[in-house]
């Protein structure tokens, strides 16, 4: 290969290299912030969540016709139950004081994991609806941002045999979703959720 031939290669390389980077930065934020409301009389809120996707959860539950509000939650370290509290608990709680009935919302706390947490999350929501004889005709699931992607392929395996399963992503954080690589936040969690949807996607559990 000549000189001249090697140096277009190169600048073919770069050049894709740059698209492909740059396909992928408009890309994946929108892919992984997914919205995709169903028909639903269960509305179920990720308890790890912060406390701008609850305000807003609580808003779709009072504009919607929801019958019950789950709240999940994993233990939050490896340590007796009655010894921490989980993340479920906080939600809970605070949906509870932005006016959720309570007679209308339910707990489901699964231990700590350190492996395949969303699934296990889904999961302890799996056995409260068996728990509780609820029927639902559809859940939609409230998660934060990009994490939402994820959270969706979780919860639609585990739930598959009990309802349809659509997601209400919530802007979280102070990042612009548009430009998410020229933040620190952003960089940090639409790289570290686009692993975390790539790992679901591949090695998740799927029931």
């Amino acid at each position: 290969m000549n000189k001249l031939k090697k140096k277009n290669l190169i600048l073919a390389l770069l050049l894709g290299g740059v698209l492909a980077t740059v396909g992928f930065a408009l890309w994946v934020h929108p892919f992984l912030a997914v919205t995709h409301r169903i028909p639903a009389d269960v509305l179920v809120v990720e308890g790890w969540v912060p406390e701008e996707v609850l305000q807003e959860a609580a808003r779709e539950f009072k504009t919607s016709r929801y019958s019950h509000v789950l709240v999940s939650g994993m233990q939050a370290e490896a340590a007796p139950a009655a010894a921490l509290e989980h993340h479920a608990t906080r939600a809970f709680k605070r949906l509870g004081e932005l006016g959720v009935p309570g007679d209308q919302l339910l707990l489901c706390p699964s231990p700590y994991s350190t492996t395949h947490r969303t699934a296990n999350t889904a999961r302890g929501v799996r056995q409260k609806i068996v728990d509780a004889g609820l029927k639902p005709n559809g859940i939609n699931l409230v998660s934060g941002g990009p994490h939402s992607r994820q959270s969706w392929l979780a919860y639609r395996r585990i739930l598959a045999d009990v309802s349809p399963v659509g997601v209400i992503a919530v802007r979280k954080g102070h990042y612009n979703p548009s430009a998410w690589w020229m933040s620190r936040q952003g960089l940090s969690w639409v790289l570290k959720d686009f692993a975390g949807w790539l790992k679901e996607f591949t090695i998740g559990p799927r029931s």
